[in-house]
């Protein structure tokens, strides 16, 4: 995937319930209307050309750390 912005789109609130975290989608590669942060780039509607490049994966369940920042923003917040 090339390097770039992202789409912040907010999610959704179904009765009461904060959609992305119920399903765990806070940032998606395919068109996920329910997802914090959406792909912008061209394929983002093809589920069939996304891969994972698993040399340098960390194992499966462990932590992680995601900065994200607003453009232009001088330095990136933690939130814990």
């Amino acid at each position: 995937m090339s390097k770039g912005e992202w789409i912040y789109n907010g999610s959704t609130v179904f009765e009461g319930t904060f959609i992305a975290q119920q399903d765990g989608s806070i940032v998606s590669v395919m068109v996920d209307p329910d997802a914090l942060i959406n792909n912008p780039r061209p394929g983002r509607e093809n589920d069939k050309i996304w891969s994972i490049i698993r040399k340098g994966l960390p194992p499966l369940n462990s932590p992680i750390q995601v900065t994200i920042q607003l453009q232009g923003a001088k330095e990136p917040r933690s939130i814990e």
